[in-house]
């Protein structure tokens, strides 16, 4: 009678222990990534063209970036930049004013910053 007193709580917690052997365990990473917005400071000439390469909009940062005097392209502020940011927004979705060659569009484009 001892002895089957003594199976019931040694089977309990065999069962315990199995069932634990297959229970997943929830991952507390978060694998979404956060989307990010970023300055990028303009380099190249103040032409049409020279506005409309996405090669010379360079070094991202999370603050606007100081505009000197004028009335040029300074920098443009992207949205929706997930991970590292693009060393340039080529690889962006922009799009540019044809007259001015300023950005104004593109799932990425968030606003200008022109000099003052």
């Amino acid at each position: 009678m001892k002895r089957n007193k003594l199976m019931l709580p040694i089977l309990a917690v065999i069962v315990g222990v199995a069932a634990s052997a297959f229970t997943v365990v929830k991952n507390n990473s978060n694998n979404t990534r956060v989307a990010g917005t970023y300055w990028y400071t303009f380099t190249g000439s103040q032409t049409v063209s020279g506005r409309m390469d996405k090669t010379q909009y360079t070094s991202p940062s999370t603050t606007e970036p100081g505009c000197p005097q004028g009335l040029n392209e300074c920098a443009v502020e992207v949205k929706n930049v997930t991970g590292t940011p693009p060393s340039d927004i080529s690889s962006l979705s922009i799009t540019f004013n044809s007259s001015t060659g300023m950005p104004d569009g593109g799932n990425n484009f968030e606003t200008n910053a022109q000099k003052q």
